[in-house]
């Protein structure tokens, strides 16, 4: 009878186990359609070529790509998004939503690409791995790949950022900064900086500071350059894309604004999105869950409404990740942040639930934070190069703590663009 009980009790235990292990396949199984579309004609080494992922999940805002790590010699240079109207195969037609990446090939080969994942409310799909094939083009030279480092997530009217043009890996020296520098698009003042023999000998070939005096999207289209006549040096440099929010402190005049000098002017306190907007995204959830969705919201609202946006978006932050009602706090803080001006600025990592207990075994990562309004330097101490202005509200992942001379505590952040600074460490909230 006992050898019967324990027999009994291992099975269960193995059945709530393989429940466990399952999970994550049977998600991706109850995902999106996803459906890749490769152009009919193979691309050449030097030209534009893209790719199309199509999801029948119609909403594009409620869909996340994970692209994978793409291959050695191929670059990204746009992507873009929208819906688009798809025949199925009944004859009528269901709207879908298509994400298509442009990438250019530095020379000719075959390519492996792994999967791409696509992530929605419902669940995610995996795209699968693919080979593409680039061909040759008649005396085409060997193109040299760019990338943009340090690209600011976002901005408002009046912030600056610094951010890089290099090209890793590439032997021989570069053409002069002038050769590389972009059109500037009106309502934007854009600044070639001198660069440093060390800055040359890490591949930086153009460094450049934006202030945005407008509000709306500063954008440089990718461009393919040639020194020389044919066969002679490439240049592949991928577009860039930043968007701009309107300045709480009111406007701003067209010149050039120092980041270390803000506007005095009284700031406008930004709406607190009210907690209902959380109802659409899962109505059974955020009904069990009411009170403690009212609470932790009555929470964030006073800190919003005592100007401490940092505070309420951290809160918001930490609940989302630790809560069982993560994704309803995940759907006010997109919105807190959105009438901030801040572009989205990326998803918690949420802890996994089966019925009323956590799994154990959930792992948060990196510490995070949100800043107050900062200047990022470049080096720990008061008299380094102010090289990024962070608004309010950013998102970023602590990397490191060190005091300077003086005792002051400064951290080295990251934000989810790449971006690395050091700020003072009492301009973080962490969650």
């Amino acid at each position: 009878m006992i050898a019967a009980l324990r027999l009994a009790r291992a099975c269960a235990w193995g059945l709530f186990l393989a429940a466990i292990l399952a999970a994550p396949s049977l998600a991706a199984q109850n995902g999106p359609r996803l459906s890749l579309q490769l152009p009919a004609v193979p691309p050449s080494a030097g030209s534009l070529w893209s790719l199309t992922l199509l999801s029948d999940h119609g909403d594009p805002a409620q869909i996340d790509i994970v692209e994978p790590d793409f291959p050695a010699g191929v670059a990204l240079v746009e992507i873009a998004r929208g819906p688009r109207w798809v025949a199925a195969p009944s004859g009528a037609f269901e709207l879908w939503t298509a994400i298509e990446y442009r990438f250019v090939f530095a020379a000719a080969g075959v390519f492996s690409f792994d999967s791409f994942v696509a992530r929605t409310p419902l669940g995610q799909t995996e795209s699968g791995p693919f080979v593409v094939e680039a061909l040759s083009a008649p005396g085409a030279a060997r193109v040299a790949l760019a990338s943009w480092s340090a690209i600011p997530e976002g901005l408002r009217v009046g912030e600056s950022a610094v951010f890089y043009l290099r090209f890793d890996g590439r032997e021989g020296a570069l053409p002069e900064p002038a050769f590389f520098m972009p059109a500037v698009p009106p309502g934007h003042f854009l600044e070639a900086l001198p660069l440093s023999p060390s800055d040359a000998a890490r591949g930086i070939a153009l460094s450049l500071r934006l202030t945005a005096l407008e509000p709306g999207v500063f954008e440089l289209a990718p461009r393919l350059l040639s020194q020389g006549g044919a066969g002679e040096a490439s240049f592949g440099i991928p577009g860039l894309l930043v968007h701009v929010g309107e300045s709480l402190a009111g406007p701003v005049a067209a010149q050039p604004v120092s980041p270390a000098m803000p506007a005095q002017t009284q700031p406008i306190s930004p709406d607190f999105p009210p907690a209902e907007i959380a109802r659409a995204i899962n109505a059974r959830l955020y009904d069990r869950q009411l009170a403690e969705i009212d609470r932790v919201h009555s929470a964030a609202r006073h800190l919003w409404e005592g100007d401490n946006f940092a505070g309420a978006l951290a809160l918001l932050r930490q609940n989302e990740r630790e809560h069982r009602a993560g994704a309803l706090f995940a759907e006010i803080r997109r919105r807190a942040e959105q009438s901030l001006g801040l572009v989205p600025q990326g998803d918690e990592r949420r802890r996994i639930f089966i019925g009323r207990f956590a799994l154990p075994f959930f792992r948060r990562g990196p510490p995070g934070a949100v800043l107050l309004e900062t200047a990022a330097r470049r080096v720990p101490d008061e008299s380094g190069e102010e090289i990024a202005f962070f608004a309010e509200g950013r998102r970023v992942r602590v990397a490191e703590i060190r005091a300077d001379g003086d005792g002051q505590r400064w951290a080295r952040v990251a934000a989810a663009d790449g971006f690395v600074g050091w700020i003072p460490e009492e301009r973080l909230i962490r969650f």
